[in-house]
Parts: C-alpha cells; sequence; structure tokens
C-alpha cells in the first residue's frame, strides 16, 4: 500500500522503545480513555515487547507521527502454529484523514509474517466501536475465541478479531470462492473471510518453506 508523499515507514528497534512510547502517547491521549493500559506502560515494557515480537513507526519528514506493536501469542484452537497480535495502532490526530493506517498496519503485518506468524489477532476497545469497520475493511473478521495477549480488568471486553493468512506460490491466484483474495507480494494470497470454520471446505495440501499453510484445493476445485 502506497503512502501519501513525505511519509515513510520505520522499523523500530529495541532502542526506540522510548520513541514508540511518546509516539503512543500522543496519538492516543484525548482519544483513548484513561483506562486503558497503555498509559501504564514503561519504556522496559515496550523494549520488551518489541525484542519478542515487533513495532513500526510511521515517519512525517523527521517527526515520527504514528506507530503500532505486533507480539506473538499462540494460534487459534487446533493451530499449533505461532500467530501475532497487533497492539497500539495510532496515528497523530491531525492527519488521521490521509489514509495513513492502512498502510501503517500492512507493515505491521508484513513484518509479523516475516517474523513466522501464521495469522492476526486484535482487540477493539468497547467504546471505540467504529474501529470494527475499520479493521473489517482490512480484512479482519470478529471472532469470538480470541485469547488477547494481554487483559485490562479496568475496562469492559473488548470486541475481539482475527485475520487468517493462507500462502500461495504464484502472483494474482484468484478463485470465485475467495471473494476477498489479493495479492501483496510475489509470495502470498491474503483470504480474509476464508477461515477453516467458516462453511467453505479447503484443504491445505502442504506446508511451503515458510511453515505457512498453503492454498490447496477448495471446494473440490484444484486451481
Amino acid at each position: 500500500m502506497r503512502l501519501p508523499q513525505g511519509f515513510r515507514l520505520h522499523a523500530a528497534r529495541v532502542v526506540d522503545a522510548g520513541l514508540v512510547r511518546d509516539v503512543m502517547l500522543r496519538c492516543w491521549t484525548g482519544t483513548v480513555a484513561t483506562n486503558s493500559s497503555a498509559y501504564r506502560e514503561t519504556v522496559e515494557d515496550i523494549a520488551g515487547q518489541i525484542a519478542r515480537g515487533g513495532a513500526v513507526l510511521l515517519f512525517s519528514g523527521d517527526v515520527a507521527v504514528g506507530g503500532g506493536r505486533f507480539h506473538p501469542v499462540p494460534g487459534p484452537a487446533g493451530d499449533r502454529r505461532s500467530w501475532a497480535e497487533i497492539k497500539r495502532v495510532g496515528v497523530a490526530k491531525e492527519l488521521r484523514k490521509l489514509g495513513l493506517g492502512a498502510p501503517l498496519v500492512a507493515a505491521l503485518e508484513d513484518a509479523a509474517r516475516e517474523a513466522g506468524a501464521a495469522g492476526v489477532q486484535l482487540g477493539v476497545r468497547e467504546d471505540q466501536p467504529r474501529l470494527v469497520t475499520f479493521w473489517e475493511s482490512l480484512g479482519y473478521r470478529v471472532a469470538d475465541d480470541v485469547q488477547l495477549h494481554t487483559v485490562n480488568l479496568l475496562t469492559p471486553p473488548p470486541v475481539t478479531m482475527r485475520k487468517w493468512w493462507y500462502a500461495a506460490f504464484s502472483r494474482g491466484l484468484f478463485h470465485p470462492l475467495l471473494s476477498t483474495c489479493w495479492p501483496r507480494n510475489p509470495d502470498w494470497i491474503e483470504c480474509a473471510p476464508i477461515a477453516p470454520h467458516s462453511g467453505i471446505e479447503i484443504s491445505h495440501d502442504q506446508m511451503d518453506a515458510r511453515d505457512h499453510w498453503r492454498v490447496g484445493i477448495v471446494s473440490g476445485s484444484r486451481y
């Protein structure tokens, strides 16, 4: 996904933990309620999260104006592979109508995938329901069985969401049953709404070299 001119994305390192925290606080203060556990995170907490998972910063010129993180988590029931939880995503308030959120999330997803995640999950605060629509536009679906990495006992349970990835070996692979599939790079295709319990039969005939599922047969039709 293209960023507007003048913006760039940068993978954050452990030494950037202080900047990651500062950017998050600037983006969240006044937008996210103060009972969020994000406000209680220390630089050391964030450094540990980056070391175990990763983070991405969004820059306008040389100024950090947004960011997000991901953390490894267990997969859904029946999936023994590692997944990732995306969290603390934010863009500076004055820049929120410029289409920066989707490229930021895409960068986080790509980094999580490169780190070995087979899919991603997240939680949306109960008091920000409009964000559910945003995440659905990026291929996430509400899933009641998601187990979040951390639980905030000071807030109502969030809306939990999940996005499945399926690997493929050719760019532009498409099948009409996979109505929301699109290529991002030469080795992958995303099939956002399709999951093992979606009612559509998907047979994964082998694992590829990155240990992600390869789409083999859909409803009995090989393609």
